[in-house]
């Protein structure tokens, strides 16, 4: 969908037609400022419908659909997600489910960028643990853990990693942290884009950027 084509009260009309079409390999409402409540009935009508990528980056969603959500997400195992530019911020124990449930096994590619969500350790434990095959990541203007950092960054030399992209702007990762990180590059053999903008500690010493020379990294911001 165009974005800023839906208009809140004509959720319902675009639900109905919903219902018409089984199947759908990319579903878009990004942009479209509809509120909690629309996004809900949207999504409601599509129960029976097969989503492969779901986009719902800034409709105007908040923590209030979280419980919704993560049924969703456990019924529909989408392999595309982006909730970002939605105000998601929950207490521990729904982030935990909201993380249970957006880390199934076929997940390709996830931006929770600018959600409030807290991006944990507990992530990266069911990304790995799930054996996600996960290309794209963004978790930009997020709340970090310096321990999901450093979880992540072991993740990188697992054999089982296949991350392609990594952006992790304005998380204010400590220079410990993105250190270990850049460390951890070396030996990774899928990243070809890592963009850590606006952390305090993104300029690092030389040899750390020199440590990551020569491995498939062709973009770095």
């Amino acid at each position: 969908m165009a974005a800023g084509s839906i208009q809140p009260h004509q959720a319902e009309i675009l639900a109905s037609a919903i219902l018409s079409t089984p199947q759908w390999e990319l579903f878009s409402i990004s942009d479209n400022v509809i509120g909690t409540k629309g996004v809900q009935v949207i999504l409601d009508a599509q129960k029976l419908s097969t989503v492969h990528i779901l986009a719902l980056s800034n409709t105007g969603m908040t923590s209030e659909i979280l419980d919704f959500l993560i049924s969703y997400l456990n019924e529909k195992k989408v392999s595309m997600l982006n909730i970002s530019n939605n105000n998601l911020s929950c207490d521990e124990a729904t982030q935990l489910r909201l993380a249970q449930a957006i880390c199934a096994p076929g997940l390709l590619s996830l931006n929770i960028a600018e959600t409030h969500i807290k991006f944990t350790e507990n992530f990266v434990k069911l990304i790995r643990t799930n054996k996600i095959r996960l290309s794209f990541l963004d978790i930009s203007g997020n709340e970090v853990e310096s321990d999901a950092i450093l979880a992540l960054s072991d993740y990188l030399v697992d054999p089982s990693c296949v991350l392609n992209s990594l952006i992790l702007k304005n998380c204010n990762i400590s220079k410990r942290a993105l250190s270990k990180l850049f460390g951890k590059l070396k030996t990774n053999t899928s990243l070809t884009y890592l963009n850590v903008l606006g952390n305090t500690a993104q300029k690092l010493d030389q040899k750390i950027i020199e440590s990551i020379k020569g491995n498939r990294i062709t973009r770095l911001d």
